[in-house]
């Protein structure tokens, strides 16, 4: 996701990232605690 955008700022950067993980990553990502499925499963 970062290496195909060119940020202007830091910030906009470590927003982009953020948004990233809580929309996407977390929701696909397995989770060993939830006897790996995923959060949306």
């Amino acid at each position: 996701m970062t290496y195909h955008h060119k940020f202007a700022t830091r910030q906009e950067a470590r927003l982009a990232v953020f948004h990233y993980i809580e929309s996407f990553y977390n929701r696909k990502r397995r989770h060993s605690a939830l006897g790996y499925l995923t959060p949306c499963q």
